[in-house]
């Protein structure tokens, strides 16, 4: 629990650092999931820190598919008169409207399992494209801290905890 709250409150400062900043830009380079190096978002001129490159403890989340990491920065969405630039993609779904299935491998369920183990602070379980319990823990708390810190507006609870129509844009946008 203490682990979560740390994470929680990690995600949470660095959201509102680029909230404070204004309008995000084009991302930097990314390196490797999990390599730890400092991973910049251009904001209003300057770099921020962000979380994607985030250092996660060894093993901290089984790979069972492999994820191919890309960024559109031609992409955006606008939310409350802000525009979030830039869309990541993992290399197994592109879509923005596909809900992963619970029972049976989805291209969905990896995709959105990829992106939410890269942030580091959600752990979906194994990487296999089933989006069983831990994955919908990590959705329902993704889709939180996305509603604590921009107002989202995203469904949370039972049978509410995964990625859909609403939360895609927002997982694309967070994840390059």
């Amino acid at each position: 629990m203490r682990m979560r709250i740390a994470a929680t409150a990690a995600v949470l400062a660095t959201a509102a650092v680029l909230v404070a900043a204004g309008p995000v830009g084009p991302a930097s380079a990314q390196p490797a999931p999990g390599a730890g190096a400092q991973v910049t978002k251009e904001v209003n001129g300057g770099l921020v820190p962000t979380h994607a490159g985030a250092a996660r403890p060894a093993g901290s989340v089984a790979a069972l598919a492999t994820c191919h990491y890309s960024t559109n920065t031609s992409q955006s969405f606008t939310f409350n008169g802000t525009r979030f630039l830039g869309f990541g993609y993992a290399g197994h779904y592109s879509g923005l409207t596909a809900v992963p299935s619970t029972t049976q491998v989805t291209s969905s369920g990896v995709e959105a399992q990829c992106m939410l183990a890269r942030y580091g602070f959600y752990n979906p379980g194994g990487i296999d494209g089933v989006f069983g319990r831990n994955s919908q823990a990590a959705m329902h708390q993704f889709q939180t801290d996305m509603n604590n810190i921009f107002g989202a507006g995203l469904a949370t609870g039972p049978g509410q905890d995964l990625p859909g129509p609403n939360s895609w844009k927002w997982l694309r946008w967070w994840q390059q």
